[in-house]
């Protein structure tokens, strides 16, 4: 097997994987505006070539709550039960609307939560070279 990174980053953890798909997620490092992690990666190394995505809310609290591994359709939900849908390759966030502002987990630190700054995300990160 040709060896080669496909992630990296000081402060990774894992969090929850399903092994017998090959996938795992894991945190980033705090970010300090929200005293909470800067996002979570979503890597599926069940898949050729291997992918990375990293994924949260920006204005929000990102960390991990659960995961639900299904053979064609995984759910991932960040605190409070804010859902990404892995399906087919592709990484689904929830919409901004009323429901994610009402669910979303307030910062740690600051004033709360700004809903101009509060957008959910999916990023496709590249490998390290």
């Amino acid at each position: 097997m040709d060896e080669q990174k496909i992630l990296e980053d000081r402060s990774l953890y894992e969090e929850a994987g399903d092994v017998a798909q090959q996938r795992w997620v894991f945190s980033g490092g705090n970010n300090p505006e929200t005293g909470c992690a800067k996002t979570l990666y979503l890597l599926d190394i069940g898949v050729t070539p291997p992918r990375v995505l990293s994924f949260g809310v920006e204005g929000a609290c990102t960390e991990f709550h659960w995961a639900s591994w299904g053979k064609k359709r995984s759910v991932i939900a960040i605190k409070s039960n804010v859902k990404f849908v892995y399906e087919n390759g592709k990484l689904t966030p929830p919409p901004k609307d009323l429901a994610l502002i009402t669910k979303i987990d307030p910062p740690r630190i600051g004033s709360g939560i700004d809903e101009k700054k509060l957008q959910p995300f999916v990023r496709e990160v590249s490998p390290p070279k």
